[in-house]
């Protein structure tokens, strides 16, 4: 039995490039090793690459330090250029497909032939009503231009490529034998994007891309300084994977409250730290400064974990708009099983979230059970879900090869045989009866070509008109989400201190002309205000004063003390007031009366 050869199978994201040495289209592949290393701002640009020295000289040193010594080497390609097209077609030997689907190219994919490389993928053998056997083909279009990328990269490395796969084939391959049956669903989520793979029976039925990923996440952990240093991607991914961040929707109302403590705390520290410089007695300042800095990382984290929660929700959000996309078109196929994979896969608690959205159970991709890949025990820590197209590609890519190198290997003809005499006259008798058959069923068939032609142009040509609404409406959600979150943050900033200036005009003009405030403290719930005025009768004037504030609901004398100075023998009043901020209860009680009294004139009417 000959040995499997093996391959280096590549992926480059935005953010991470991550590598996988295995087993080369065998039938019980080995996985040997795998690694990730960061991407540099750049590289990658919608599938294509623009890879720098430095960059090559890294990734040589990283598959050189992991003693990955394979000589070939494929690579799986997202990229929203990558176009995809099922069609149905005669049944005919496997060779001859590719042959067939080129002649008439300009039917699926209205484009330049020759600014395109083509791949396709035979998902099922189906029969028509007059039970005529075909094949059902997914047909694939890339750009000849980023293709050449990867020639290049694998030429710097001292590979030799093999192949270049789309990552929607890379997950269909890698899970096709763990979903042989039923309907399922696999979400693949990227840096910046999302790949959904619907399966009926282990035949792809539908792929639609997500427009968030794991990165507005990951740039939310880097951004922070909850964790001191900042963190890089490789740092935030792993913390994202270790810490479960989502804020459960009990701590999100208590959030106001934990600003108020803070708040609170923050001004007794300062009130000891001025005590001790007075008094010289700093025994309380220790205290209040612990108690201030934990409250105060703890209100940091509390607001981490509802920025993060927010990011979730509109990857979350992106998701369910493709199911339900597929459900309203699906209705006797519905989903039983959902799996998701990628970077943002296993993000602690993300899963639960997801799971409560759909109020339905998700499973998280994070070994090979249930396919035909063989793990080695040196990796069974490891979550190879993460790797999931690099591993998929190994085991059958769509085949996809840069012009240059398609053209070589199609003029060196490899692996021709020669032809023996007595199978000479044998190419004319088969054409002779092939030419037979063709003008017997061109006669049948020219009509109905022709309605299906005319109809085929008009759809194109339709379809033409319509694409630049899918970017409009892109354009849309995205725009639609960051408001959205935009709105959902400012919202935890607005308090009645926004008006703050208002209300200390309106002390000023409200209390008496010769009252002088001593202390005035103010949170987010309401104001704290210790005053001193002449007598009694001014103290009350103030109290009634303060409460018909329009924001104060509340009003609360907590303490009157008449202070006299013994040296002089004048007298003055000290009054606390707590007042709490909202509608105050008179002008409610005045919109009663109102509406009380229109409804009496409407009745008298």
């Amino acid at each position: 039995m000959a040995k499997a050869q093996r391959v280096l199978s590549i992926e480059i994201g935005y953010s991470l490039t991550q590598v996988c040495e295995m087993d080369f289209r065998s039938k019980h592949p080995q996985v040997y090793g795998v690694f990730s290393m960061k991407t540099p701002d750049g590289i990658l640009n919608d599938g294509a690459i623009s890879p720098t020295e430095s960059y090559i000289q890294e990734l040589k040193s990283y598959i050189a330090a992991n003693g990955m010594t394979a000589k070939k080497v494929i690579f799986a390609v997202s990229s929203t250029k990558i176009a995809s097209r099922e069609a149905t077609i005669p049944m005919v030997k496997e060779n001859k497909v590719a042959e067939m689907l080129m002649s008439n190219i300009t039917d699926y994919f209205p484009v330049d032939p020759s600014s395109y490389q083509f791949a396709h993928n035979i998902m099922d053998t189906v029969t028509d009503e007059a039970g005529t056997k075909q094949y059902r083909v997914m047909i694939m279009a890339c750009p000849s231009e980023i293709l050449e990328g990867y020639s290049y990269l694998a030429q710097q490395l001292g590979l030799e490529l093999s192949s270049i796969d789309y990552s929607g084939n890379s997950i269909f391959q890698a899970l096709r034998h763990r979903f042989a049956t039923g309907v399922n669903l696999t979400v693949k989520i990227d840096e910046r994007s999302s790949l959904l793979t619907v399966t009926n029976n282990g035949v792809i039925t539908m792929q639609r891309s997500g427009i968030y990923g794991a990165d507005q996440v990951v740039d939310i952990m880097m951004d922070t300084d909850v964790y001191g240093e900042p963190l890089s991607y490789e740092a935030a991914v792993k913390t994202l994977r270790r810490n479960n961040l989502v804020m459960k929707a009990d701590e999100e109302a208590t959030l106001a409250d934990k600003e108020a403590e803070v708040a609170e705390l923050e001004r007794q520290n300062e009130a000891a730290i001025a005590a001790a410089a007075a008094t010289g007695d700093s025994s309380q300042v220790a205290s209040a400064t612990v108690k201030a800095k934990q409250a105060g990382a703890n209100l940091k984290m509390l607001r981490l974990r509802r920025d993060v929660t927010y990011a979730y929700e509109q990857l979350i959000s992106s998701i369910v708009r493709v199911i339900d996309y597929y459900n309203s078109k699906n209705r006797d196929a519905a989903i039983d099983n959902i799996i998701i994979t990628g970077i943002a896969a296993d993000f602690w608690g993300f899963a639960g979230l997801l799971s409560d959205e759909l109020g339905r159970e998700v499973e998280v991709l994070k070994d090979l059970a249930g396919t035909n890949i063989n793990q080695g025990l040196h990796l069974q820590d490891v979550s190879l879900g993460d790797y999931i197209s690099v591993i998929g590609a190994g085991l059958g890519s769509v085949g996809f090869m840069p012009a240059s190198m398609a053209s070589e290997k199609g003029g060196k003809g490899k692996g021709a045989k020669k032809s023996s005499a007595s199978n000479e006259k044998l190419p004319v008798i088969v054409f002779v009866a092939g030419l037979a058959i063709s003008v017997a069923l061109v006669a049948l068939s020219v009509p109905k070509y022709f309605t299906t032609k005319i109809e085929g142009d008009n759809l194109a040509e339709k379809k033409t008109q319509l694409e630049p609404v899918q970017d409009i409406y892109d354009t849309y959600v995205q725009t639609k989400a960051n408001c959205d979150y935009l709105n959902a943050v400012y919202a935890q900033t607005d308090n009645y201190n926004r008006d703050l200036y208002d209300v200390i005009t309106e002390l000023e003009q409200k209390l008496p002309k010769d009252v002088e405030v001593i202390t005035l403290n103010v949170t987010t719930t309401g104001v704290s205000l210790n005053f001193s005025v002449a007598n009694k009768e001014e103290a009350a004037a103030s109290i009634i004063n303060l409460r018909s504030f329009d924001c104060f609901s509340d009003v609360v004398v907590t303490t009157i003390t008449e202070v006299t100075d013994e040296d002089t023998g004048t007298s003055h009043v000290e009054v606390t007031a707590d007042c709490t901020y909202g509608t105050n209860p008179a002008l409610l009680e005045e919109t009663d009366d109102n509406a009380d009294s229109a409804d009496a004139e409407a009745t008298a009417e």
